[in-house]
């Protein structure tokens, strides 16, 4: 037994030696001459000249004991370069066996056995995690300096190339030395090892792109890369860096892929109306949802507003503004974009069921397509009558709603939506409060209740970029002065605020 030959080992020295052996060898942090001296009543030089002669000793022993030589040997066949602690003791269990040592008549320390060995030879270290051969500093060089030859110009290995780049390194797996090497500042990110010095959000979000291949959104790059930030401060941050473009509007990509670098949805609209004069509507919409990704109704919106117009299914841009500027969309109250075009919400009134015309917000008549002086005519889904809204003077009205409210069973004081789709209404009445802050917001901005509930969806919902953070939301939504709007989105900002 190993453990029988070191005993035999500290034998050969006599209590002061043992003292010695110990304080100065085989327990860390070791003593001082100093210290020991001053416990065994001896000089410091004498205490110098005795550990000498014990290192000699102990070297000798060592190199005439064959049984310490194949333990060794059988620690480093294991290992290779780095093993787990649990690899080698589970192959080589007689390593955890504890060696009593007595240093004094009344004082004795208990030590593995590796523990031990390890501090007499130097064939192999051990950190009590992991086993390194020959020693910690000379693993920790190898595996940097092998990671700069095997990486991505130095930055990053994909993880199922790591044992490929270390196929030598024994018995340790791919998932083993990840995780030893994140201990030393290397970094998982997504499916691979990052170096230490990629350090800034920008160029770890640019090796997961590099990863990924294609665009990401910024919630997926702020989730990559882990980041503490807002992901506004993330959105700010990746803009300026000089590898990394906006590609849609809430995805990022790289510079040499070559995509069209996307600055806003009106911009990119003015942007196609510039470069031919005018453009017909549909044919916009496929090329600006393929391209960057953004809602159809979006495009809807912003390609009937100022400084646009769209006529006839053509979108150009508007010589003067005919229309009163009034509020913009998205903070015009009452008014949304969907999946399917455009919508209003509103609470049913005694007037509205006795059946008289009510007001209408510019805002969404303008988004509608109408103008002043003219009326536009939807198809009611429910009753199948006519539904007529009209712009004379300064004020949008629609038309009596009241059959469409009884059709829907809708009662004075109830929610309610108008969903507009090209020459269609159809009325909803809308359920109750919902205790659920994520949930009651989805209702009020009239995003499906199938469909999760995200800053970008709210943002989308009442008209902004969806790049617009929750403090623009917020912004927004106190100017359409809806209450309701108001309290569900800061009961979701205080819920996001909670910590996790």
């Amino acid at each position: 037994m190993i453990a029988q030959q070191v005993e035999q080992l500290l034998a050969r020295f006599d209590s002061r030696g043992r003292t010695i052996l110990a304080s100065r060898l085989l327990i860390q942090p070791k003593q001082s001459l100093e210290e020991i001296g001053e416990r065994l009543n001896l000089t410091r030089e004498r205490v110098r000249q005795l550990e000498r002669d014990i290192k000699i000793d102990v070297k000798n022993w060592l190199e005439k004991s064959h049984e310490i030589q194949a333990f060794c040997d059988q620690v480093v066949d294991i290992t290779g370069y780095l093993a787990s602690y649990s690899t080698v003791i589970d192959a080589l269990p007689e390593a955890a066996e504890e060696i009593l040592i007595s240093i004094a008549p009344d004082t004795a320390i208990k030590l593995p056995t590796w523990k031990v060995i390890q501090s007499l030879n130097d064939s192999f270290e051990c950190d009590g995690e992991w086993f390194y051969v020959p020693s910690i500093d000379k693993v920790e060089q190898g595996f940097d300096k092998n990671f700069e030859v095997e990486s991505v110009e130095k930055r990053f290995i994909p993880a199922d190339q790591v044992l490929g780049a270390f196929e030598v390194w024994g018995s340790v797996t791919p998932e083993e030395l990840v995780s030893w090497a994140e201990l030393r500042g290397y970094r998982r990110l997504r499916d691979a090892l990052v170096a230490p010095h990629v350090r800034s959000m920008q160029d770890l979000a640019a090796v997961a792109l590099e990863l990924h291949g294609s665009p990401l959104t910024t919630e997926e790059l702020h989730e990559a890369v882990a980041s503490s930030k807002s992901i506004r401060s993330l959105a700010n941050q990746l803009a300026t860096h000089e590898r990394l473009q906006r590609v849609g509007a809430e995805s990022w990509g790289l510079v040499e892929w070559g995509h069209e670098r996307f600055s806003s949805i009106r911009e990119a609209i003015l942007s196609r109306v510039d470069q031919d004069g005018s453009v017909i509507l549909v044919e916009l919409i496929d090329e600006l949802t393929d391209k960057f990704g953004v809602a159809e109704s979006s495009i809807r919106l912003y390609a009937a507003a100022w400084p646009l117009k769209t006529e006839k299914g053509v979108v150009s841009r508007q010589e003067e503004q005919t229309t009163p500027a009034g509020r913009p969309f998205a903070r015009s109250r009452g008014c949304f974009v969907t999946s399917t075009g455009l919508a209003y919400r509103g609470r049913a009134t005694s007037e509205h069921l006795r059946g008289s015309g009510s007001q209408f917000p510019t805002a969404l008549a303008v988004a509608l397509g109408n103008s002043i002086g003219e009326s536009l005519l939807f198809e009611s889904a429910d009753t199948l009558k006519t539904l007529r809204l009209s712009w004379n003077g300064n004020q949008a009205t629609i038309s009596t709603i009241r059959s469409e409210l009884d059709a829907v069973q809708i009662q004075e004081g109830d929610d309610f939506a108008i969903f507009f789709e090209p020459s269609k209404a159809k009325f909803v009445k809308l359920r109750p409060a919902i205790e659920d802050p994520f949930e009651n917001l989805g209702r009020l901005c009239l995003i499906p209740s199938a469909e999760r509930v995200t800053r970008i969806s709210v943002a989308r919902s009442i008209g902004l970029e969806e790049s617009a953070v929750w403090d623009e939301i917020l912004q927004s939504v106190v100017a359409r002065k809806e209450s309701d709007l108001e309290d569900a989105v800061r009961r979701v900002i205080d819920q996001l605020l909670k910590p996790a």
